[in-house]
């Protein structure tokens, strides 16, 4: 059984997940917790769950996903994964901190780069890593078969996708991730994506106007 739990930190509405099985190994993706109170609601839930976090997990490196790296890679002392191709976008991240007036944001290294087709197995779950450029360079997604569970990041939204006016952004890469990446999963899979609620791929191909050009 996979256990997951949403929080909504930061000006951004940013969904940060805690990701659990029943031996209470947790894997956190994109900690984009910022203030104080939304630290400690992080740690409050892993406290009452009393879970012991395994790694960290990064879609991709927009600020909005990574404010909570530093803090959650230092008291749980766990690695950060993200790809390669994320790195000009996770240096950007301090460069334009204090403009959007996150002036607390400290930076820490990502300790690990993974690739499509990779594996990160943490006690009973299985992630698979899935390619999907176009909202940023190196953007991931994260699938867990057996529950048909996909992290999807800021690639596709209910109704919506994730904008490619950022850096490293392109609307044709971001479109051809979604339909070959994403809907091919088959329509039972359940989105998590970085920001709003849930929903399935069947769901998006039926209502997502994107989805129907």
């Amino acid at each position: 059984m996979i256990y997951i739990e949403k929080v909504v930190v930061n000006s951004f509405f940013e969904n940060t997940y805690i990701v659990y099985d029943q031996n209470k190994e947790c894997v956190i993706i994109d900690p984009g917790c910022y203030s104080k109170n939304e630290k400690d609601k992080i740690t409050s839930i892993i406290d009452k769950y009393a879970l012991k976090v395994k790694l960290i997990l990064n879609t991709h490196c927009h600020i909005d996903h990574i404010l909570g790296n530093k803090h959650l890679k230092d008291t749980y002392k766990v690695s950060i994964y993200a790809h390669t191709n994320e790195m000009p976008v996770f240096e950007a991240a301090t460069e334009y901190a204090n403009a959007l007036e996150l002036f607390d944001y400290v930076a820490t290294d990502i300790s690990f780069t993974i690739k499509e087709g990779d594996i990160i197995e943490v006690g009973n779950m299985r992630f698979n890593v899935i390619y999907v450029p176009g909202h940023s360079p190196g953007h991931l997604a994260f699938y867990i078969v057996k529950s048909k569970y996909c992290f999807s990041g800021d690639v596709i939204f209910v109704n919506s996708i994730g904008r490619t006016d950022l850096i490293g952004g392109d609307y044709n890469t971001l479109m051809e991730s979604i339909n070959n990446k994403i809907v091919t999963l088959g329509d039972d899979v359940v989105i998590y994506p970085g920001h709003g609620r849930s929903t399935s791929v069947g769901q998006e191909k039926q209502t997502n106007p994107y989805l129907w050009k």
